[in-house]
């Protein structure tokens, strides 16, 4: 099974806390993003999309309120090819 580099893509969306998990609202814009980018068909499927853990440095800098850079990792598998993207999901 082969394995493309992942690839940081942009979405749109703002966290509570740097470490709470996607919610369903913020996976639409990841799905949204990958889709747009062409690298993926009908035929794709999605194994997981989870947050990638910001640097601990930002996440013990950050407080209530300020807007902290966040992405997610999807790994997602299509005609036998496994696909690892990064998604910026808040810019």
């Amino acid at each position: 099974m082969g394995s493309l580099a992942p690839a940081l893509l942009s979405a749109q969306t703002q966290p509570a806390h740097p470490l709470d998990a996607l919610t369903m609202q913020e996976h639409w814009p990841v799905f949204d993003v990958l889709q747009s980018s062409r690298k993926i068909d009908k035929v794709t499927s999605y194994a997981t999309v989870l947050l990638h853990e910001p640097a601990k440095d930002k996440v013990l800098a950050w407080k209530p309120g300020e807007a902290i850079p966040g992405e997610a990792d999807a790994i997602l598998f299509r005609k036998g090819q496994a696909i690892e993207a990064r998604v910026d999901t808040w810019q």
